[in-house]
This record gives structure tokens, C-alpha cells and sequence, in this order.
């Protein structure tokens, strides 16, 4: 399977895979084969990672997977239950669609971390970040802010699922029409 994947892999425009903790084992070198591939077309990528269907709270790290690879048509993006904890390259400034459910986005950086990823974004219309650790906005002490949030021109859609304190920090960190 691994090499026509390869031999593929730079017609490919559209990936969507569900894996659980059992299927992960032969989904993750078919996911390695891809994207260590050129994927020139690639617009859309989906990945549902649930650990929980095996009361497994094992965590995948995208940038295990995904490395610096680079995408430059990507528009949509779903990570649902993965991690991202430092920029990756899966995060292009083509991206108008970010979803990350049920996962973390830089969760061992800070607000100002977490503001710059977003900024190499600017044409996100679709930001859904629920039950997403968002670095460590929900921290209970004093955090340090950004002093200018991002602004999304485009963006006509924001969904976050969050405690109140994570959802008004995220809100001081970016701004939208």
C-alpha cells in the first residue's frame, strides 16, 4: 500500500481518515508515506484521531507525523484529537479553514506563542477550537497578553468551546469584523 501511496501522492488533493488507537498502528506509516511525499494539491486534510473510543488517552503530536513538510494549496484543515504544540507546517498561510477539536494547540507556549501561530494564518474565514487547549490561556494566574491582537478580515466564523477564562483571553488575542 505504501508505494502506490507514494507513487500518488502528488495527485492527491483531498485526505479524510479516522483512526482509533487499534488502527493507528497501520494508519500511521500510510500517513508518514504520504505526507514525507511532494503533495502539491493537497487542499483539504482531515484526520480524526479518538483515543477515547478505547478509554485510551494516548495523545498524537501532529508534528510527528507531519514534520516541515510544506503545503502550499491547503485551505482546509481538521485535526480533530491531535496535538500541535509548536508551529508546523501543516499550519500554511493558505489555510482558510482551521479546525482542532478535542486537541492542543501550543500547549506548552504562551498567549504571545499562540498569537504569532495564528498571525501566520491571515486568511482564516473558519476557526473551531472546541474543547481545545489553547496554550496556557486557561491558566488560573496572571498571564501576559499580546498588546495588538490578530485581525481575520475574513473570518465569519469562530467556534469555541472553552471555560470562560479561556474563551475571553482567546478573545483578546484576536479581533474580526
Amino acid at each position: 500500500l505504501e508505494t502506490p501511496l507514494s507513487e500518488a501522492s502528488s495527485r492527491i488533493c483531498e485526505i479524510d481518515l479516522l483512526a482509533t488507537p487499534k488502527a493507528f498502528d497501520w494508519i500511521e506509516p500510510v500517513l508518514i508515506t504520504l505526507v514525507k511525499n511532494p503533495m502539491p494539491i493537497l487542499k483539504r486534510l482531515r484526520l480524526r484521531y479518538i483515543p477515547r473510543l478505547n478509554n485510551n488517552m494516548e495523545t498524537i503530536k501532529a508534528e510527528q507525523l507531519y514534520g516541515n513538510k510544506t503545503f502550499p494549496l491547503l485551505e482546509d484543515l481538521n485535526l480533530d484529537g491531535l496535538n500541535i504544540t509548536k508551529p508546523i507546517s501543516l499550519l500554511p498561510s493558505s489555510l482558510r479553514s482551521l479546525s482542532l477539536p478535542h486537541g492542543t494547540l501550543c500547549d506548552d507556549g504562551d498567549a504571545h506563542i499562540l498569537r504569532d501561530l495564528l498571525s501566520s494564518m491571515p486568511l482564516l474565514e473558519v476557526i473551531d477550537l472546541r474543547n481545545v487547549t489553547l496554550a496556557n490561556l486557561s491558566d488560573g494566574s496572571e498571564i501576559s497578553l499580546p498588546e495588538r491582537p490578530v485581525y481575520f478580515a475574513h473570518l465569519h466564523r469562530l467556534t469555541l468551546g472553552a471555560n470562560y477564562l479561556t474563551v475571553s483571553r482567546f478573545l483578546e488575542i484576536v479581533s474580526f469584523p
